[in-house]
């Protein structure tokens, strides 16, 4: 009969390792195939930090996204989705710290705007960007939860526009974005939390 045992073989793994180290394949793995990019971020203060990153070569896009790189939480789908677990009062406080500026003509700056962003991608439980926080760039970003349902992390996929219409990179990418914060959830619950962002 199965024991506590099964359980603290697979724990004491999971509970040495931490959500950048075990993201690393799953990003991986769906570059090039799915997208250009594939990243790991996290919220810091207003900013979304990125801690992970796959990608391909991307020498047209004047764009860095490496560890420790930051971007901008109210005008990046990963922060979309981040931003769209917290509770209400805590994206308003957020978004109104930001310094909000127009990365390109299709970023939304004004408060209200993000915030009915954010009920949307809440709802849906993924967001999208269609050249909002960069020239070209189409992404779609999910979020990692904690034990408690807050967002530890998000995890996102990126194409250069030119690849596919962005109807078609919704249908294709969503599911592995989706799938790929549920294994990384699933993972944090495995480990009862144990697994965290080295910061």
């Amino acid at each position: 009969r199965l024991t506590l045992k099964c359980m603290e073989l697979g724990y004491t793994p999971l509970a040495r390792s931490d959500l950048k180290v075990l993201a690393r394949p799953l990003l991986q793995e769906v570059v090039p195939a799915i997208a250009d990019a594939a990243s790991l971020g996290m919220l810091d203060g207003t900013d979304i930090v990125y801690v992970e990153r796959a990608q391909t070569e991307m020498p047209q896009i004047n764009l860095d996204r490496r560890a420790g790189s930051r971007t901008g939480a109210y005008g990046a789908a990963l922060g979309h989705a981040i931003l769209a677990c917290l509770p209400v009062e805590q994206q308003h406080e957020i978004i109104r710290r930001s310094n909000r500026i127009r990365l390109s003509e299709k970023t939304l700056v004004e408060v209200d705007a993000i915030l009915a962003r954010l009920s949307e991608v809440k709802a849906r439980g993924y967001a999208i960007s269609d050249g909002e926080n960069a020239y070209g760039l189409r992404t779609v970003a999910a979020a990692i939860l904690d034990t408690d349902g807050s967002p530890v992390a998000g995890v996102s996929l990126t194409i250069h526009a030119e690849r596919m219409t962005m109807d078609a990179f919704v249908a294709s990418a969503v599911p592995v974005v989706c799938r790929i914060a549920q294994d990384l959830t699933r993972a944090i619950a495995l480990s009862f939390g144990a697994i965290s962002l080295a910061r």
